[in-house]
């Protein structure tokens, strides 16, 4: 369900969205009161690209710019990894697992 924002459109709403669903797939909650985080430091090291994703999603004003991030500019997945990852997502979301801290 992807919107292109017409240029000059606030894009807001669309990056405290992404950060909602990159706290969910990374520790299965979203924070309170629209923080973004993680609470688990030891699974997500302040030092990861996935860490600094979530952290740019704190403070960019733009998608475009968060093709800037480390997570992104790195070597391209396979499609089979691609499509492992999101099956595992969506098994996850569906089974309701967790982990214990």
């Amino acid at each position: 369900m992807c919107v292109e924002c017409p240029p000059g459109q606030a894009q807001n709403i669309y990056i405290k969205r992404l950060a909602s669903i990159t706290m969910e797939i990374m520790q299965k909650y979203v924070k309170d009161d629209g923080v973004v985080g993680v609470d688990d430091v030891k699974r997500w090291p302040v030092d990861s690209d996935s860490f600094g994703f979530l952290l740019a999603l704190s403070t960019t004003k733009s998608m475009e710019s968060l093709k800037e991030q480390p997570l992104f500019r790195k070597k391209s997945r396979s499609a089979g990894e691609l499509v492992l990852l999101a099956r595992s997502v969506l098994v996850s979301a569906r089974m309701f697992y967790s982990y214990e801290k």
